[in-house]
This record gives C-alpha cells, sequence and structure tokens, in this order.
C-alpha cells in the first residue's frame, strides 16, 4: 500500500533514460482507481506535463524511488497532447489508448476491464477506432489527486475532516483507502476511509459523502503513516467497518 504523497517525486524511467518525475495521479470518478499518473518531464520536454499508465510499468524499485516503464522516450515524446488543466474526458482516453495500442478498461466490471491489474494489460494490440465512439457514450471525467486532496469529508449526520491523501494498492492501483483528518473535531487524530464506504462525490461543492455516522469514524483505529505494522493495523480497520455497507455509490 503506497500514499499518493508517497509517489511524488518517485523518478518514471524509459527503456532509454529518464521521463521525469511523478506530479500528481488521475484516478476515475467511479471505480477509485488509479489510470494515469502525471510525470512532470522538466526540462527535457520544456516542463511539459504528459501522462503514463500504470498499465506500461516494469516492476517499481521501491527502494530507489523508481519506476521503469515499457515505452521509448520518443513514444512518448509524440504521445496525444492533453491539457491537464482540464478533466480528462473519455474519448481523449479512447484516443490515448488507441496510441499506445492498449484495451479500453472501461465496459466491463473488473478494475481494468477483463483483467485484475493493469500490468496484464500491456500486450499492445491493433487500435480500435471503434472505441472513440463507444466512448463518446459514456463520457465520464478523470478527476486529479491534487484536486480532491483537501475536499472536505461528511459523515451522514456531519463533517468530519478533510482529505489529505490517497492510499493505493501497488499491485492492482485500486484507491483503496482516504487519509482524513479530522483535526477540529478530534484533535490531532488521522483515520482511513475505505473508499468502499463512498456513498456520493459532490464534485460542484469539493465534499465526499461516506456511508458513516460521525461517531463511528471517532472511534476508529488511529492512523500513523509512520506506523511499520501496517498488516495489522489495515486487519483491525478492515474488521472495524466490516458491517458497513453503503445503499450505493454516485456522482454529482
Amino acid at each position: 500500500m503506497r500514499t499518493v504523497g508517497e509517489l511524488h517525486g518517485y523518478e518514471i524511467r524509459a527503456t532509454d533514460g529518464l521521463i521525469g518525475k511523478i506530479d500528481e495521479i488521475y484516478f476515475d470518478d467511479e471505480r477509485w482507481v488509479v489510470r494515469y499518473i502525471v510525470v512532470d518531464t522538466g526540462t527535457w520536454l520544456k516542463a511539459r506535463r504528459v501522462l503514463v499508465s500504470p498499465i506500461a510499468f516494469g516492476e517499481p524499485d521501491w527502494h530507489s524511488r523508481t519506476i521503469p516503464t515499457r515505452l521509448t522516450k520518443d513514444r512518448i515524446e509524440h504521445s496525444p497532447s492533453i491539457d491537464l488543466d482540464k478533466p480528462v474526458s473519455r474519448q481523449q482516453e479512447a484516443q490515448f489508448n488507441n496510441y499506445f495500442g492498449w484495451p479500453a478498461y472501461w465496459g466491463s466490471f473488473g478494475l481494468w476491464g477483463r483483467w485484475s491489474a493493469p500490468v496484464a494489460m500491456g500486450m499492445p494490440l491493433h487500435p480500435d477506432p471503434r472505441a472513440d465512439a463507444a466512448a463518446a457514450a459514456a463520457d465520464h471525467h478523470l478527476r486529479s489527486s491534487r484536486e480532491v486532496t483537501r475536499y472536505r469529508l461528511h459523515a451522514s449526520d456531519g463533517e468530519i475532516g478533510h482529505i489529505t491523501d490517497f492510499l493505493i494498492d501497488d499491485v492492482s492501483w485500486e484507491v483503496r483507502y482516504l487519509a482524513v483528518a479530522t483535526t477540529g473535531w478530534w484533535t490531532g487524530k488521522q483515520v482511513l476511509i475505505p473508499t468502499s464506504l463512498i456513498e456520493t462525490v459532490r464534485w460542484d461543492e469539493r465534499r465526499v459523502d461516506v456511508h458513516v455516522r460521525r461517531e463511528l469514524v471517532k472511534d476508529s483505529p488511529e492512523w500513523n503513516p509512520d506506523d511499520p505494522s501496517w498488516s495489522d493495523y489495515e486487519q483491525r480497520l478492515r474488521a472495524y467497518y466490516a458491517d458497513q455497507r453503503p445503499p450505493g455509490r454516485d456522482s454529482a
């Protein structure tokens, strides 16, 4: 499990050299899965920021804070330009995936289409122009980690705190938990909220609603990002929230 804060500054390498460093992530607003990382290319591409999908990743070297890719620098340089100051649409994703020859992840029930992890999707395919038409029919947007950080979190009976980080499964790249600072409600306590408990996201209000009461969050196990015993903590956290089931998830 990795936090987005931890991933900031990781080096992303092509097969023939350094691309740049991770600046933020983009996740989809339905499944809460990281679809792309945003790479700051520094002086190499005149400060251009580019998208790289986990589909292209090799085995990360967590010790040296490096993630290799199966892409060349030339392939990255000539990838479709996307304005990252605006939401990334599904149609743009279809064009991006067609350029790299990757299958679409949408249109199926799995986290990555028919696959459970992005690494299984890395075999090049022939581009399918029909993906553009299918994409236009369901134009969902990706969301920036930088945008959603500091969104207010609301329980069923009132505000809890604000989002400070995201915890990501480093195999499936699913966003498993929201890190929440409850300062102002319960002094100094940081907690994790499973994304499975998200009921509604109110993008225009910069707010996330979860299907629990404030008291339940107050009594949940406190999260210490410096505690090395993560597996023990996650086991207690899962047991604590085991009986909580949202009636549905919606985006507004």
